[in-house]
């Protein structure tokens, strides 16, 4: 549910329309829930259009935003927080996400009333969050355009037809371009609220390079890959454990491999053809292991091969941060039976060869 607890009444309602308002009874109260939240976020849009729209509208981006790119479970939150360490660098907070209609009127009500103390641990990892804690992009795009993979979170009858915005890949130009209006405004929207350059980790992104430079030009692109198997075993407890929330259908199988896997294989088929695009000097890969192991050396590698400025003034922070985490461990999975793993080894083979990985 949190991909859409901010869309306006407009949204819901199309999103509703599009999907024969099949909602299951067993989610009627949620259901009953956004409805109220929608009316609540269009009648504060309002307010919000008429004091920021025009400063928004003509607020240029200096910089092009840092994207970090990689699978679910792959290693991009630990990127994210790495990197952010260093404050010349802005990123769009969790609330502001969820609510991205509406985040500039309410926000300061929401930074005063969640400290870091506030924060809860996410299902899948044990990863402190907040809602002022950085977030994706995704999900804002999720509610803003109902053009994302994150809607089959809600709607799960309709996977395929919302599976296709992962890579906009035989979508109509009229729904490309939309989007790509949307997610500029929404990037205008967090410049003007921070002016800085902007530092963003949505994994969608990963099948999406082209369009990204189309809107970004000068954008620089950190990839991390991690070993497929522990990638496949960390996205299905990610299912198992946090995505139950967000439904409102019930699923028509319990079998979410499949899917998972099928999803995998998109992101990187895109990903592979289109990563030439972006110029040698705005673009790095890094290994999850690696970073695991020397997380210094690595932030050091990202700041050098992308021209990053301010490295020995991040290093003091982020050597106090990494021993902050020394102590973090690591979910524990339960072995990939053999038929699955043919799967993933017959679908995924290319990111195995790409990376060096053993099967």
């Amino acid at each position: 549910m949190d991909s859409i607890v901010g869309i306006t009444t407009k949204n819901w309602w199309n999103l509703l329309v599009e999907n024969r308002f099949n909602i299951h009874p067993y989610y009627w109260i949620k259901a009953i829930f956004v409805t109220f939240k929608s009316f609540l976020n269009s009648n504060r849009l309002r307010k919000e259009e008429r004091v920021y729209f025009e400063a928004i509208r003509q607020t240029k981006i200096k910089q092009d935003p840092i994207f970090i790119l990689g699978h679910w479970r792959s290693g991009t939150t630990l990127v994210q927080n790495l990197l952010l360490l260093d404050k010349q660098f802005a990123f769009p907070t969790v609330y502001q996400c969820n609510y991205p209609f509406t985040f500039l009127s309410i926000e300061p009500i929401i930074t005063k009333i969640y400290k870091d103390h506030d924060s809860i641990a996410r299902p899948m990892d044990d990863v402190k969050v907040s809602p002022i804690s950085p977030g994706e992009e995704e999900f804002a795009l999720a509610a803003l355009t109902l053009q994302s993979p994150l809607i089959a979170w809600i709607f799960p009858h309709r996977e395929d037809y919302y599976d296709r915005y992962l890579t906009f890949q035989n979508v109509a130009i009229e729904e490309v371009e939309h989007w790509k209006s949307a997610f500029l405004f929404y990037i205008k929207k967090l410049t003007y609220r921070y002016e800085r350059q902007l530092l963003l980790k949505s994994p969608p992104n990963t099948a999406r390079v082209k369009l990204l430079l189309e809107l970004f030009p000068n954008a620089k692109f950190i990839h991390i890959h991690r070993n497929p198997y522990v990638v496949f075993q960390s996205t299905q407890r990610l299912y198992e454990k946090a995505l139950s929330n967000a439904l409102m259908q019930r699923p028509k199988t319990h079998n979410i491999a499949p899917g998972i896997i099928k999803r995998y294989a998109l992101m990187y088929d895109a990903f592979f053809e289109q990563r030439e695009l972006i110029p040698a000097n705005n673009f790095i890969e890094i290994k999850f292991e690696e970073l695991e192991q020397d997380k210094i050396g690595q932030v050091e590698k990202i700041y050098n091969q992308l021209n990053i400025n301010g490295f020995e003034t991040l290093l003091p922070s982020l050597k106090e941060y990494v021993a902050s985490i020394s102590n973090y461990r690591k979910n524990k999975h339960p072995a990939i039976e053999d038929s699955l793993k043919a799967q993933i080894i017959n679908s995924w083979k290319r990111s195995f060869k790409e990376w060096g990985y053993e099967i």
